[in-house]
Formats: structure tokens, sequence, C-alpha cells
């Protein structure tokens, strides 16, 4: 009777076993198949007669992970149960994915007699998660792959640049005036035109040179052994199948124009974010010098050559601690007395020559990085003002703000750290002058916010580069100022210009109703200086005086 009744429980149990929806497989000691279930010939394609007989492992193709292979035999080697998912391939060739638990029997000395491997079909799971990874790796609107996917294919493409040897471009590619045209024509006809440049793009990429979309209207190209002539031609050879090639709207045709900077990348680059700065620098220049055009670094017949100083070169001599002060006096135009000093960004470049923020300042700004250069000359400046044995001339200390740095709060509270612990704050009158330019942007309550903490705690305020816009006034009614530095241009011809004297005289005139001081910027001659000392002009700067000296 208890035969019988065991009889019956294995007869359920192999009908269970056999009907079920997951894969069950069994083999011997030896692994070779012994037994497998209705579900095993309905996912692959075997019948158990193909099956019997056979190691599992010939359900594996040029597909499987060699490391899953290699922890799946490992564990069965040391008797141990395993999980894993691995990628199989059905008799027609066709793979498929399996979640699959395999567990030792033992007999009663322990010795293994049968592995059992339960599989379970995760073909449908895996092609969902494989979508689901190509769309987070791929633009929806144009089918390109996006910016986290180049990212990753750059960082690929700069190890295998320093593994061979080898080089590559990489171009920056932005649509000309795109507002305009989401303006005029509609975004639906913005999203058209994008689409249209993808296509157009990606058609004429050379074998092994590949396109993303960088984000807004702006493209990346990869472009593989070309040397600076090369990738400038190719860039140019991009811009004119652009331009001879208008998008269709419904409105009519669309003519359009890309702009494109292009910069080398090889084996001794500083870093893949170095190169990405330089080609952005030089994009920002090929836009600011009237667009519809391409510029690439150490290339030249390009349509414009770019006097712009390398971004990568900003990071690398931040990074390097060669972004230093120089310091030029400011003298009383009537005494000739020294009356303060200003100091100045530089970069040490080669030979120790230090090179003039107007070099490398416009690719800082691009670059974001004006707010770190304001961060180092400023430390330097105010632990000037505070070692007796590096005062310098004395009087009023001048030091240059960026928008970028005062438009993070932590930026100026940790200027006002420093000056505190250098002692400068709370005695007598603070010698520190905080200089900004007229043509800082954004709103004047929003700058005063950002200088109020500074202006509490006893910084006076220039106004720089007065003269270079229409806001001038606007930034002396609304902000507490104390000096007023003239412009460079008007000082460069206030001798030989009468209009541009009584200009200045003006300016004079004005500052004085408000009780500010006047500085007169880039005097280079005598001339200038007695004209300027004339119409009433308080202190000066320029060549004419001193040249900025690095601090030794």
């Amino acid at each position: 009777m208890a035969r019988s009744l065991q009889a019956q429980q294995r007869e359920l149990l192999f009908t269970a076993v056999d009907a079920s929806d997951q894969i069950v497989m069994i083999t011997g000691a030896d692994q070779r198949i012994v037994y497998v279930n209705g579900a095993f010939t309905r996912v692959t394609g075997y019948t158990p007669d193909e099956a019997l007989g056979r190691n599992p492992n010939f359900l594996q193709g040029p597909g499987t992970s060699e490391a899953t292979r290699v922890d799946l035999h490992r564990a069965v080697e040391q008797g141990q149960r395993v999980s894993a998912e691995i990628l199989n391939y059905r008799k027609s060739g066709e793979p498929y994915w399996v979640d699959v638990s395999i567990v030792p029997v033992s007999d009663r000395t322990g010795s293994i007699i049968h592995w059992i491997a339960i599989e379970r079909d995760i073909t449908a799971r895996k092609a969902q998660e494989q979508e689901t990874a190509r769309l987070a790796m791929e633009d929806h609107l144009t089918g390109l792959p996006n910016r986290r996917a180049a990212e990753a294919r750059l960082q690929v493409e700069f190890s295998r640049a320093r593994r061979e040897g080898s080089a590559f471009a990489i171009a920056l590619v932005d649509v000309d005036r795109f507002k305009l045209v989401n303006d005029q024509y509609g975004h639906h006809a913005g999203d058209l035109a994008l689409i249209h440049l993808a296509k157009l793009l990606a058609r004429n990429m050379r074998s092994g040179d590949w396109i993303a979309r960088w984000g807004g209207e702006e493209f990346l190209a990869c472009l593989h052994a070309l040397d600076a002539r090369g990738a400038l031609i190719a860039g140019e050879r991009a811009r004119k199948l652009v331009r001879g090639q208008p998008v269709k709207l419904p409105q009519g045709d669309l003519s359009l124009t890309i702009s494109a900077g292009i910069a080398l990348c090889g084996p001794d680059s500083d870093s893949l974010d170095a190169v990405l700065a330089n080609a952005d620098a030089l994009l920002y220049q090929a836009k600011q010098s009237g667009r519809d055009q391409v510029l690439c670094a150490g290339a030249s017949g390009g349509r414009r050559r770019t006097p712009i100083w390398e971004g990568s070169q900003v990071q690398t001599a931040l990074r390097e601690g060669r972004v230093v002060a120089a310091y030029q006096p400011i003298v009383d135009l009537h005494t000739g007395d020294v009356v303060g000093e200003e100091a100045l960004a530089r970069i040490v470049g080669s030979g120790n020559a230090p090179i003039p923020a107007g070099r490398f300042i416009l690719a800082a700004e691009q670059l974001h990085l004006a707010a770190a250069i304001d961060r180092t000359i400023s430390q330097r400046a105010l632990e000037r003002v505070a070692s007796p044995d590096k005062n310098g001339n004395g009087g009023a200390r001048f030091i240059n703000l960026s928008a970028q740095f005062l438009g993070e709060p932590e930026h100026v509270s940790g200027l006002l750290r420093q000056a505190r612990a250098l002692g400068l704050l709370g005695g007598d009158a603070n010698p520190v002058v905080i200089e900004i330019t007229e043509r800082q942007t954004g709103e004047l309550a929003v700058l005063y916010r950002q200088l109020k903490p500074l202006v509490d705690e006893g910084f006076r305020l220039a106004l720089d580069d007065f003269g270079s816009g229409n806001a001038s006034f606007m930034y002396l009614t609304d902000l507490p100022m104390s000096f007023v530095k003239v412009e460079g241009w008007m000082v460069g011809r206030v001798a030989q210009d009468p209009r541009i004297r009584r200009l200045v005289e003006s300016i004079v005139n004005t500052a004085a109703r408000f009780e500010l001081k006047t500085i007169a910027e880039c005097v280079e001659t005598s001339e200038s200086a007695d004209v300027l000392r004339d119409v009433g002009v308080d202190w000066a700067q320029g060549h004419f005086f001193a040249e900025p000296q690095l601090a030794q």
C-alpha cells in the first residue's frame, strides 16, 4: 500500500514537473543530461532525444557571457548551488535569456549524484531592459545617441587613443540663430529642422566616425584619423552641406547655417574634459565672430583664424597653479603719489612670461572658469593686504569680481571668511575695493543683493568700464559706488579728439556730483595723462606710470 502511494506521488510529481512552464533539466554527476521536461522542448526546440547525454553548455553560443560561464563552472566544480542570468540559443539559432538556478543532489554519503537546473525564460524582460537602456542612451527626437551615450563613447575613444597612440577630432556643431526658427515658425518647425540636420550630418559621416546630439541645437561629431587640416576640411564640408540643403517646412524651404569648433585629442592630451573645453571655446569664438564658420585648433586656412586662448590651457593653468596675480599701481594725477593698486589675473606661460587676461578671459567666461580665476586672484590679493612684508603700495586695493563669482553665494562667503581670518574686517577702514563691470548682465536688484554682504563689511565698490554701455547711470544711482573707472577706449583718444575730452569731462562732473572718485585706465602717454589731469580726473593707471608686476 505504501509503495503504491509512493508510486502515485512520483507519478504526480513527474506530471507536475513536465507540465511546468519553467525549464527543468537534470544531469548526472558527470553533467550529462538525463532528463528534460516539456518546457525545455517548447523553449529550446530540442527534443529529449536530442538533448539526453549532452552537456548543457551545448545551448550556449557566441553571445554568452564568458564571465557567467566561468562562474557557473566554478560553482559546479565546488559542489555549490548557483544562480545566474545567461544567454542561450534555441535550435533555430535564435538567442533567448534564462534565469537559472542549479542545485546539487547528494546521496546518503554526501556524494553528488545529480544536478537539477530550473530555468525561467526571461527573454521578454531582457528585451524590455535593453529597449529601456537604448532609449536612455538615444535622443528621442533625432534618433542619434544622446549626450549620455556620447560621453560614454568618448571615454572609450579617449582610452583607445592613449592605448594605441592614435588621435581623433571632436567637433561641436551648433545651429546658428536657432531660437529665431522656433520663435518665427514654432517649435514643431524647430524639431523638423533638427531632424533634418541630424539625418544630413549622419548620412555624411565616414565609416567609423559618429555623431550625437549634444543638447538643444548642438551636435557632437567624433572624427578619426585626421590631423588639424583634415578636421577643418571635414568641418567645412559639413558646413557647406548644411548651407546648400534647406529644410522642407510646411511654410516653405528654410535655409540653415552652422558654426563649429574642432579640437584634436591624442595620446598626449591632458584629459577629455580639456579637449571638450577647447572645442567649446572655439565654437564660442566662431559664433562671436559672425557665425557660419568652422574653427579648428592648430589649423590655418579656415574662414577665420581664432585669436582665442585655448580653453583647455586655462583649466590646465588653474590646476597647475599658474594663474597668478599681477599688481598695477594707481597714482594720484595731481600729486603723483601712489594711492593704490589693482590685482590683475595673469597666466604664467612658457619661459615664465605672463599672459595678460585679454588672451584668456573670453574662454574663461565661456567655460565658466571666471569664478575660479577670481577666487585665486582675490585670495592672493587679500593675503597681500594683510601681510606686512607684502603690503605693496598701500592705499586702496582693487579686486575684480565677475558675475560668475558674485552669482555663487559660497564664493562671496568664502571671501568674507578669508578677510575675517586675516583681520581685515571690523577694524580701521577696509582698503579693499571690489570692481564690477558695467558689462555684467542681470538685474541690478539681484546684483545689489549679491554685493550687500561685502558692502556691509566695509568693502567699497568701483564701477569698471564706465561708458561701455547704456546702464552706467543706473549703476551709479542703484548701487553704492565709491569709484568710477573711465573706459580705456576713451582714455586712448582723449588727447586727440575734443569730443572725447568733453565726454570725459562730463563723466568727471557727474562723478563729482555723486561724490565719487574718477580713475582713468590704460593711460599710455604723457599727453593723455596731462589732458586727464586738466579735465579733473582724480587717479590713473596704465603703462605710462607702471606696468603690472607679478608678486615676488
